[in-house]
């Protein structure tokens, strides 16, 4: 978000002309056309989940997806589900407190006196983490080739506490997700030019385009036989990323048209506030303004949301997570459910932008992470996360892995290994190297 944006006009001007045809110069030169970039997306909710409504059946290719992951169904050869993960909590802070820092940077906290908590048997101090978490690594190791290197979404993503913050620019350095919708919407969309100057815009890229294709084209009278065939290809391609651009510019990568009168402080509106903020993370990626973002669901320490559209109208949720009692643990399945569907619905929304030779889903990586294993004790072994997308071909999809007891770090690292950042360790608390074994 820190990153200074340049107007629309500058960003369509810039598209419109050079920056329209640079993609086809590999075509020009008889290489093969630019892949579509790979995208990471770090979805946080809090409290872990119910293990065994969790936990799917089978073996790693034929699973069946239990009740809490049952609505991500329709998307389970995009998923790989990974159990058996823990993370290494040796620090300071009580567990919620910790956990959420932990979860992307793999970093302990400080102990200094930034904070205070008595427990009980006296007071204690603490800090802020130690690093950065993973998606600011790899947003810091990349070129910067989009107006923002990232995006920090969030829904009632409370205050400037560590059991409230998951992304980090550098040690005690958190990155406030922005909970209000409108204020996003401004940031990407908002001011720069007309609707007539941004449809002389689309006609000039569509023209930049068509030149291109009639230069590809000559060549297929030029090349060899057995080179026609490529060349062909490169024509398909080209057409494919004109029928792409003709699907954004329906809207002429305006942003979408969000419910009015959403509060970002209103309970009430969480469901309307996480759709509204994945509408606007799809539209983000479709028209290539951003590749890393994170979007982070409530808050983990004093969490006082109340899930009442789903019937659990009697208790907050921090308080639920504390009792095994069969209501309880109902409710919570009903809740940690729903995260599923949000996380379904975002999936649904990545699969119906079209991009290269699929979708924009087989390009992006979504993982889903909380953290802690479980509430009512704190554990920080068998932490659930949930890899989404293709991830641009780096594994192989619709698989279950059982890991048992595997540092999460590794996983980590995978992520800035898929995302081209090549890394051997992550985060302060890292006792190994590589990536996750299996994947």
């Amino acid at each position: 978000m820190s990153t200074p944006r340049p107007t629309r006009r500058d960003l369509l001007l810039g598209a419109a002309g050079l920056g329209a045809l640079a993609p086809f110069v590999p075509v020009l030169q008889g290489h093969a056309a630019p892949t579509p970039a790979t995208r990471l997306v770090l979805f946080f909710t809090p409290h872990g989940t119910i293990r065994d409504r969790w936990l799917p059946t089978g073996s790693e290719r034929s699973f069946v997806l239990p009740e809490i992951l049952a609505p991500l169904a329709r998307h389970q050869q995009s998923l790989v589900v990974l159990d058996g993960l823990n993370v290494i909590d040796d620090s300071v802070g009580a567990p919620h407190t910790k956990g959420s820092p932990l979860l992307w940077t793999a970093s302990p906290l400080l102990e200094d006196q930034t904070f205070s908590r008595d427990d009980g048997n006296g007071v204690y101090y603490y800090g802020w983490n130690s690093d950065k978490s993973v998606d600011q690594h790899i947003a810091q190791s990349l070129p910067l080739e989009v107006p923002f290197s990232s995006l920090e979404l969030g829904v009632r993503s409370g205050n400037n506490h560590p059991g409230h913050r998951t992304i980090f620019s550098g040690a005690s350095a958190p990155l406030a997700p922005e909970d209000d919708p409108y204020v996003i919407f401004t940031r990407l969309f908002g001011g720069g030019a007309t609707e007539q100057e941004l449809r002389a815009l689309h006609a000039q890229r569509r023209s930049v385009l068509d030149v291109v294709y009639r230069d590809v084209e000559r060549l297929q009278s030029k090349v060899s036989t057995a080179d026609q065939s490529k060349v062909a290809a490169h024509l398909q391609a080209i057409r494919d990323i004109e029928h792409t651009m003709d699907a954004l510019d329906e809207g002429l990568c305006e942003g979408p048209v969000l419910q009015k009168g959403l509060n970002d402080n209103d309970m009430r509106q969480v469901p309307q506030l996480i759709s509204a903020q994945w509408d606007l993370l799809a539209q983000a990626f479709a028209c290539d303004l951003t590749r890393i973002a994170s979007l982070q669901l409530t808050v983990a320490e004093n969490d006082h949301t109340i899930y009442d559209w789903l019937g659990v109208s009697d208790e907050i949720h921090h308080l639920i997570t504390h009792s095994t009692t069969p209501a309880s643990l109902d409710a919570l399945t009903l809740i940690y459910s729903w995260y599923a569907e949000q996380l379904a619905s975002f999936l649904d929304r990545l699969a119906a932008i079209p991009e290269g030779d699929g979708t924009a889903l087989d390009h992006t990586i979504v993982l889903w992470g909380t953290e802690i294993g479980r509430g009512w004790d704190h554990t920080f072994d068998d932490v659930p996360f949930v890899l989404a997308g293709g991830a641009g071909g780096a594994w192989e999809t619709g698989r279950f892995l059982q890991l048992g007891g595997v540092e999460h770090n590794r996983l980590l690292v995978s992520v800035c290994e898929a995302m081209g950042v090549p890394t051997t360790s992550f985060g302060g608390t890292d006792p190994g190297s590589g990536g996750l074994p299996g994947l």
